[in-house]
C-alpha cells in the first residue's frame, strides 16, 4: 500500500517545549550563522518528563513526547511506527533527523527515513539525496519538504575541532567558533592571525589531550571551553605550503 504523507499541526505544548530548548540550545557564530550545541539538545530529548498517554500519568523522555506529538492524528489505535529506543540506538540514532523534520513539521515521517538509512551518522545529507528520499516516500511538495530540511540541518552539524583530522567544509558549514579576535593587525600581509573561543563540546579529545592547559571557563554558563590561534590564508596555495612545512617538523 502506497502511504502519501502530509504536514499537520501537532500537539502545541510539546511544540512550545521543543522550539524553547532548541532556542536555547542555538548558538550564534561570529560568521553570523546559527550552530545548536547537539550534545546538550539529545540530552534534553532523554530526560524524562511527566506524560498522559493512554489516559494514565506516565514519566517518558521529552523524545517520546514529540514522537506521539508528531504522530497524533496517524495513532488512532495509539500505536506509534516507530519507537523512541529505536531513535536512539547507538549505531543508527536518528534523534537530530528527527529533530530537523519536528522542526519543519514532518516529525512523523522519522520512520520514513530510518527505513531508508538517513540517520544522525549521515548528516548533513546531500540535497539531491533528500529530493529522491522524499520523493520515494511520496510526500506532497517532496522537492520544497526536501529544500527546508536542507536549509535546516546545517545548524545540526558543527563540525568538529580535532588533532591532525582535516576536512573540506561546504558553505554551509557553521564553525562552531563563539568569540574571535585578531593578534595582529597588518595589512597586507598573506594570512590573517586570530584568537578564537570555542566550547569544549566542540573540541575532540585528542586535540584536548594536546592543548589541555588552554581550557578554562567563563561565568556564561556555557561551559569549558578552549582558545586557539587560527591562522586564515587569503591563498590556498600558501595555506598548503605552510601545513606541509608544519608537518615535517
Amino acid at each position: 500500500m502506497t502511504t502519501h504523507y502530509e504536514t499537520f499541526s501537532v500537539d502545541l505544548a510539546a511544540k512550545n517545549a521543543f522550539d524553547e530548548q532548541l532556542a536555547q540550545c542555538t548558538m550564534k557564530a561570529v560568521c553570523n550563522g546559527h550552530y545548536v550545541r547537539t550534545s546538550v539538545f539529545i540530552k534534553w530529548l532523554q530526560s524524562k518528563v511527566p506524560y498522559r498517554q493512554h489516559g494514565e500519568q506516565v514519566e517518558t523522555s521529552q523524545a517520546n513526547r514529540l514522537l506521539y506529538a508528531a504522530y497524533r492524528k496517524n495513532i488512532g489505535n495509539g500505536v506509534l511506527p516507530i519507537s523512541v529506543d529505536a531513535l536512539s540506538n547507538d549505531k543508527d540514532q536518528s534523534l537530530l533527523v528527527f529533530s530537523i523534520l519536528f522542526e519543519i513539521g514532518l516529525g512523523h515521517i522519522i520512520h520514513g527515513l530510518m527505513r531508508l538509512d538517513k540517520v544522525d551518522r549521515h548528516l548533513p545529507i546531500p540535497l539531491y539525496v533528500l529530493q529522491e528520499t522524499f520523493r520515494e516516500l511520496h510526500l506532497a511538495d517532496w522537492e520544497k519538504s526536501a529544500a527546508r530540511f536542507n536549509d535546516k540541518q546545517w545548524k545540526f552539524c558543527p563540525p568538529q575541532f580535532e588533532l591532525g583530522k582535516a576536512r573540506d567544509l561546504r558553505g554551509n558549514h557553521v564553525l562552531p567558533i563563539c568569540r574571535r579576535k585578531p593578534i595582529n593587525e597588518q595589512k597586507g600581509g598573506t594570512a590573517k592571525l586570530l584568537q578564537i573561543e570555542v566550547l569544549e563540546e566542540f573540541v575532540g579529545p585528542n586535540l584536548r589531550g594536546a592543548v589541555k592547559n588552554s581550557r578554562y571557563e567563563e561565568k556564561d554558563g556555557l561551559g569549558p571551553r578552549y582558545q586557539f590561534a587560527l591562522k586564515v590564508f587569503h591563498e590556498g596555495s600558501r595555506y598548503e605550503n605552510e601545513k606541509n612545512a608544519f608537518y615535517a617538523l
